[in-house]
């Protein structure tokens, strides 16, 4: 990418005509993609394994709820502290770091029966994932266009409703869950593989030497930069926005960790069966974001966000059925996929234009870690009250907190916000 287009692909980030990028701009992007079908493919494996792998282990169904906690608790870390890795390394060197730390935490967890150490390695796998997440996410907001980066989403949403699918292949072939997760292994070793031959063009495009440019003193838009630390939280409507986002990924969290137990418990279905089918919910996110990619530009952010949130309550509306049926279930399951399809990259996407360029590398973390800290406070509870009151809670947790979400991401916008 020559500094010309670098140039260009900032002035024009938040117009709304399509530009024909140039074949290094397209690689690079495309190199992205890649890493983000990596950083997908093992982020549903604790869920979708669970119903084995907590037989198998001789371990307490609730206890998936604290390896989802420290997994979160990694990423929020992680999210907190990548502009600081940022300063000093450069894009490609940071996504290859964090990729080796998933790959080697990932096999190192199908090898361990132990509790202790597979909590260490889920909480360092969170912190390598949620560096990947920050980094990639961060780098094509500023580049690239919405479109671009819903199809960004769109390839993590692929690798997550992989992982699964895999995972129900490895273990209807008698690999049980640890030939699974030495498979999901192998992929991200591969994926590696492939960045670290890339490095030559990465190094050729010097808007991917650094993780962000230097601050300037003012933003494209005037605003003044407010720094790092407290001061974030002083920009109009940032707090808010990251309580919705929380309220979000937090819904997104209960889905994923509990979606192959509730299956089995609540609707009868086989275990073997249910690992594959914990992809539902991905895959309705892959359908979401393919139809929303076309009209991102054209509606805008909170468009997106408004239509999503109709296609979230239609879902959770149809798994409060009271019927036991499967089949209504994975319909609902899908159907709650597709609306949550557009809400994540939308809410990315208005990072650098409500907080400011030369805020949006702090905010993009702060954002990370709001959506972390969502996977790390409310996914455990349906575990502590399925011994007393029944796996059929998830659907009124997921419920709450779309009501909680609305309001916080979708209320009037101050001025300046």
């Amino acid at each position: 990418m020559s500094p010309t287009h670098a140039d260009v692909r900032q002035q024009e980030h938040f117009g709304p005509k399509f530009r024909i990028i140039p074949f290094m701009a397209t690689l690079l992007l495309l190199l992205t993609y890649l890493l983000f079908v990596g950083l997908g493919l093992p982020a549903a494996l604790l869920g979708s394994a669970w119903p084995v792998l907590h037989v198998d282990c001789a371990f307490p169904v609730a206890w998936a709820g604290i390896l989802s906690a420290l997994l979160a608790l990694g990423r929020i870390l992680a999210s907190l502290l990548t502009a600081a890795f940022g300063r000093r390394h450069s894009t490609a060197r940071i996504s290859l770091i964090s990729l080796l730390v998933m790959a080697v935490t990932v096999l190192g967890f199908a090898q361990s029966r132990n509790f202790p150490l597979m909590a260490a390695l889920t909480l360092f796998y969170g912190f390598g994932s949620g560096v990947l997440d920050t980094v990639i996410n961060h780098y094509v907001n500023l580049h690239y266009r919405a479109w671009q980066l819903t199809w960004l989403h769109l390839s993590f949403s692929f690798g997550l409703g992989m992982g699964p699918v895999l995972l129900g292949r490895a273990l209807a072939a008698g690999w049980n869950w640890t030939g699974g997760y030495r498979l999901i292994a192998a992929l991200l070793l591969v994926i590696l593989l492939v960045l670290l031959l890339s490095f030559p063009f990465w190094s050729r495009s010097s808007s991917t030497r650094s993780f962000t440019s230097p601050p300037s003193p003012a933003t494209a838009d005037g605003r003044q930069s407010s720094g790092a630390g407290l001061q974030l939280f002083a920009l109009p409507g940032l707090v808010r926005t990251l309580l919705g986002f929380f309220c979000f990924t937090s819904l997104e969290g209960l889905i994923l960790v509990w979606i192959s137990t509730y299956l089995v418990t609540v609707r009868g279905v086989e275990p073997e069966r249910a690992a594959g089918l914990a992809g539902l919910y991905s895959f309705g996110v892959i359908g979401g974001r393919v139809a929303s990619s076309l009209i991102a530009d054209r509606l805008g952010a909170r468009r997106m966000l408004a239509g999503g949130s109709v296609g979230l309550l239609a879902g959770i509306v149809l798994l409060l059925v009271p019927l036991r049926a499967a089949g209504l279930a994975i319909v609902a399951f899908v159907v709650i996929g597709v609306g949550a399809a557009p809400i994540f990259p939308a809410v990315i996407r208005q990072v650098p234009e409500r907080f400011g360029r030369d805020n949006s590398q702090a905010a993009t973390g702060l954002h990370m870690a709001a959506a972390a800290a969502g996977a790390l406070v409310l996914p455990p509870l349906p575990g502590i009250l399925a011994e007393r009151v029944g796996m059929a809670v998830l659907p009124w947790f997921v419920l709450v907190l779309w009501a909680l979400m609305v309001p916080l991401l979708l209320g009037p916008a101050r001025r300046g916000s």
